[in-house]
């Protein structure tokens, strides 16, 4: 599965689960994280592709910042993993 259909269907389930403020952190992440890997299939990501997008992403922010951008990366994948759709390595 493409990282940009992964991070459609991520969306949608929160959409229609979740809070406002909760999906407007998913949306300004997800966004980015899409349209830098998008067109790759989730299993051909690497845990270090990922960490450095995080890490140019939350330059310059808050710690707490930072743990809620990394933790809501991790939330995308593995719910993603959960469905069998991203390797287990990540």
């Amino acid at each position: 599965m493409k990282v940009s259909q992964a991070t459609r269907s991520f969306l949608d389930y929160h959409r229609m689960n979740s809070k406002k403020n909760t999906l407007r952190n998913y949306v300004h992440l997800l966004t980015e994280f899409s349209a830098q890997f998008g067109d790759r299939e989730a299993d051909s990501l690497t845990s270090e592709e990922i960490l450095s997008f995080l890490g140019h992403l939350t330059e310059g922010l808050k710690q707490s910042t930072k743990r809620l951008r990394f933790s809501s990366c991790l939330l995308h994948l593995h719910h993603k993993h959960g469905r069998g759709e991203v390797r287990k390595s990540l």
